[in-house]
Protein backbone atom coordinates (compact mmCIF):
# COMPACT_ATOMS: atom_id res chain seq x y z
CA UNK A 1 0.00 0.00 0.00
CA UNK A 2 1.55 3.34 -1.04
CA UNK A 3 2.07 5.94 1.73
CA UNK A 4 -0.52 8.66 2.08
CA UNK A 5 0.44 11.86 0.23
CA UNK A 6 1.64 14.72 2.43
CA UNK A 7 -0.74 17.60 2.93
CA UNK A 8 -0.01 20.69 0.84
CA UNK A 9 -0.85 24.20 2.01
CA UNK A 10 -1.44 27.24 -0.19
CA UNK A 11 -0.70 30.69 1.25
CA UNK A 12 -1.45 33.74 -0.86
CA UNK A 13 0.27 36.25 1.40
CA UNK A 14 0.71 37.54 4.92
CA UNK A 15 2.57 40.25 6.84
CA UNK A 16 4.29 40.29 10.23
CA UNK A 17 4.73 43.61 12.02
CA UNK A 18 7.74 44.74 14.03
CA UNK A 19 8.33 42.46 17.00
CA UNK A 20 10.53 42.79 20.07
CA UNK A 21 10.77 39.54 22.00
CA UNK A 22 12.57 38.20 25.03
CA UNK A 23 14.00 34.75 24.45
CA UNK A 24 14.28 32.06 27.14
CA UNK A 25 15.24 28.61 25.94
CA UNK A 26 17.46 25.57 26.40
CA UNK A 27 18.94 24.04 23.25
CA UNK A 28 20.82 20.77 23.05
CA UNK A 29 24.11 21.51 21.30
CA UNK A 30 24.00 18.05 19.72
CA UNK A 31 21.14 19.30 17.52
CA UNK A 32 23.43 21.87 15.87
CA UNK A 33 25.71 21.18 12.89
CA UNK A 34 28.78 19.23 14.02
CA UNK A 35 31.35 22.06 13.64
CA UNK A 36 29.17 24.70 15.31
CA UNK A 37 28.22 22.24 18.04
CA UNK A 38 31.86 21.38 18.77
CA UNK A 39 32.88 25.05 18.97
CA UNK A 40 29.94 25.92 21.19
CA UNK A 41 30.64 22.98 23.51
CA UNK A 42 34.21 24.20 24.00
CA UNK A 43 33.20 27.82 24.58
CA UNK A 44 30.19 27.18 26.83
CA UNK A 45 31.62 24.27 28.86
CA UNK A 46 28.23 22.62 28.51
CA UNK A 47 26.21 20.29 26.30
CA UNK A 48 23.30 22.72 26.46
CA UNK A 49 22.95 26.30 25.28
CA UNK A 50 20.99 28.25 27.92
CA UNK A 51 19.48 31.59 26.93
CA UNK A 52 17.97 33.79 29.65
CA UNK A 53 16.06 36.76 28.27
CA UNK A 54 18.02 37.70 25.16
CA UNK A 55 16.35 40.63 23.38
CA UNK A 56 15.62 39.96 19.73
CA UNK A 57 14.11 42.52 17.37
CA UNK A 58 12.30 41.21 14.32
CA UNK A 59 11.60 43.77 11.62
CA UNK A 60 8.39 43.94 9.61
CA UNK A 61 8.27 41.30 6.87
CA UNK A 62 5.92 40.58 3.98
CA UNK A 63 5.59 37.11 2.53
CA UNK A 64 4.26 36.14 -0.91
CA UNK A 65 2.54 39.51 -1.46
CA UNK A 66 2.72 40.58 -5.09
CA UNK A 67 4.42 37.33 -6.02
CA UNK A 68 3.58 33.68 -6.57
CA UNK A 69 1.64 32.12 -3.65
CA UNK A 70 3.41 29.61 -1.43
CA UNK A 71 2.54 25.97 -2.03
CA UNK A 72 4.03 23.23 0.12
CA UNK A 73 4.23 21.68 3.58
CA UNK A 74 4.23 23.51 6.90
CA UNK A 75 7.84 22.40 7.40
CA UNK A 76 8.85 24.10 4.13
CA UNK A 77 6.96 27.24 5.16
CA UNK A 78 8.68 27.31 8.56
CA UNK A 79 12.11 26.91 6.93
CA UNK A 80 11.38 29.79 4.58
CA UNK A 81 10.29 32.08 7.43
CA UNK A 82 13.35 31.16 9.53
CA UNK A 83 15.65 31.95 6.60
CA UNK A 84 14.01 35.37 6.21
CA UNK A 85 14.45 36.21 9.89
CA UNK A 86 18.02 34.90 10.24
CA UNK A 87 19.60 38.35 9.56
CA UNK A 88 17.45 39.86 12.35
CA UNK A 89 18.64 37.19 14.77
CA UNK A 90 22.26 37.70 13.75
CA UNK A 91 21.91 41.43 14.47
CA UNK A 92 20.95 40.51 18.03
CA UNK A 93 24.15 38.52 18.66
CA UNK A 94 25.38 40.85 21.42
CA UNK A 95 22.24 40.28 23.46
CA UNK A 96 22.36 36.54 22.79
CA UNK A 97 25.96 36.32 24.04
CA UNK A 98 25.35 38.58 27.05
CA UNK A 99 22.30 36.56 28.12
CA UNK A 100 23.55 33.02 27.54
CA UNK A 101 26.31 30.63 28.46
CA UNK A 102 27.71 30.67 24.89
CA UNK A 103 31.06 32.26 25.84
CA UNK A 104 33.05 30.91 28.80
CA UNK A 105 29.88 29.47 30.25
CA UNK A 106 28.47 32.99 30.65
CA UNK A 107 30.90 33.62 33.54
CA UNK A 108 31.54 37.26 32.55
CA UNK A 109 28.04 38.10 31.37
CA UNK A 110 24.74 38.85 33.09
CA UNK A 111 23.74 35.24 32.41
CA UNK A 112 25.81 34.22 35.45
CA UNK A 113 25.51 37.30 37.67
CA UNK A 114 22.14 38.85 36.93
CA UNK A 115 20.01 36.66 34.64
CA UNK A 116 16.72 38.05 33.42
CA UNK A 117 13.63 36.37 34.80
CA UNK A 118 10.54 35.57 32.76
CA UNK A 119 7.91 37.18 34.99
CA UNK A 120 5.04 37.59 32.53
CA UNK A 121 3.65 34.39 31.09
CA UNK A 122 0.66 35.34 28.99
CA UNK A 123 -0.93 32.82 26.66
CA UNK A 124 -1.75 34.40 23.30
CA UNK A 125 -4.78 32.83 21.66
CA UNK A 126 -4.17 31.27 18.26
CA UNK A 127 -5.08 33.48 15.32
CA UNK A 128 -5.02 30.75 12.67
CA UNK A 129 -6.70 27.36 12.52
CA UNK A 130 -7.15 24.55 10.01
CA UNK A 131 -10.74 24.50 8.74
CA UNK A 132 -11.83 22.11 5.98
CA UNK A 133 -8.16 21.41 5.25
CA UNK A 134 -7.29 25.11 4.76
CA UNK A 135 -5.32 27.41 7.10
CA UNK A 136 -7.87 30.10 7.94
CA UNK A 137 -8.23 33.10 10.24
CA UNK A 138 -10.35 32.11 13.23
CA UNK A 139 -12.49 35.19 12.74
CA UNK A 140 -13.54 33.88 9.33
CA UNK A 141 -14.73 30.48 10.59
CA UNK A 142 -18.51 30.28 11.24
CA UNK A 143 -19.29 29.90 14.94
CA UNK A 144 -21.16 26.66 14.26
CA UNK A 145 -17.94 25.11 12.93
CA UNK A 146 -15.63 26.35 15.70
CA UNK A 147 -16.52 23.34 17.87
CA UNK A 148 -14.65 21.06 15.48
CA UNK A 149 -11.74 23.52 15.34
CA UNK A 150 -11.42 23.62 19.12
CA UNK A 151 -11.39 19.82 19.28
CA UNK A 152 -8.37 19.78 16.97
CA UNK A 153 -6.63 22.59 18.88
CA UNK A 154 -6.45 20.78 22.21
CA UNK A 155 -2.75 20.01 22.88
CA UNK A 156 -1.76 16.35 23.12
CA UNK A 157 -0.36 16.58 26.64
CA UNK A 158 -1.49 16.45 30.27
CA UNK A 159 -3.08 19.93 30.10
CA UNK A 160 -5.02 19.00 26.97
CA UNK A 161 -6.15 15.69 28.45
CA UNK A 162 -7.42 17.39 31.62
CA UNK A 163 -9.17 20.03 29.51
CA UNK A 164 -11.07 17.35 27.60
CA UNK A 165 -11.87 15.47 30.83
CA UNK A 166 -13.49 18.58 32.29
CA UNK A 167 -15.55 19.15 29.14
CA UNK A 168 -17.58 15.96 29.77
CA UNK A 169 -17.89 15.71 25.98
CA UNK A 170 -17.39 12.15 24.72
CA UNK A 171 -16.93 13.40 21.16
CA UNK A 172 -14.04 15.65 22.21
CA UNK A 173 -12.45 12.79 24.14
CA UNK A 174 -12.77 10.44 21.17
CA UNK A 175 -11.20 13.07 18.89
CA UNK A 176 -8.34 13.53 21.38
CA UNK A 177 -7.69 9.77 21.50
CA UNK A 178 -7.77 9.44 17.71
CA UNK A 179 -5.27 12.28 17.33
CA UNK A 180 -3.04 10.73 20.00
CA UNK A 181 -3.10 7.35 18.28
CA UNK A 182 -2.41 9.02 14.95
CA UNK A 183 0.83 10.42 16.37
CA UNK A 184 2.02 6.83 16.76
CA UNK A 185 0.75 5.79 13.31
CA UNK A 186 -1.82 3.58 15.04
CA UNK A 187 -5.25 2.83 13.61
CA UNK A 188 -8.57 2.30 15.35
CA UNK A 189 -9.93 -1.14 14.53
CA UNK A 190 -13.15 -0.84 16.55
CA UNK A 191 -14.73 2.62 16.68
CA UNK A 192 -17.47 1.44 19.05
CA UNK A 193 -14.94 0.28 21.64
CA UNK A 194 -13.05 3.55 21.31
CA UNK A 195 -16.26 5.51 21.86
CA UNK A 196 -17.05 3.43 24.95
CA UNK A 197 -13.55 3.96 26.30
CA UNK A 198 -13.83 7.72 25.67
CA UNK A 199 -17.10 7.82 27.65
CA UNK A 200 -15.55 5.80 30.49
CA UNK A 201 -12.75 8.37 30.87
CA UNK A 202 -15.06 11.35 31.30
CA UNK A 203 -15.27 12.58 34.86
CA UNK A 204 -12.43 10.33 35.99
CA UNK A 205 -9.30 11.54 37.76
CA UNK A 206 -6.93 9.76 35.43
CA UNK A 207 -3.76 11.45 34.27
CA UNK A 208 -2.34 11.65 30.77
CA UNK A 209 0.42 9.15 31.67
Amino acid sequence: KPPAPSRKYVLKGFQCGDLKIGLWCKLSISSLPSFAGAMLTLSSFSATLDVDGARVKLERQSFFIGSKPFEGTLEALANLIVERYKPCIRHSWRSLINNSNAVLGGLFSRHAWNPRKATNKTLIPAVLCVWNGVVTLRSEVPKADMVQVYKKDVPLDEAGFQQVLKSYDSGSMETFLRRLLGNFDAKVSDSAQLANYARSLLGSKKSFD
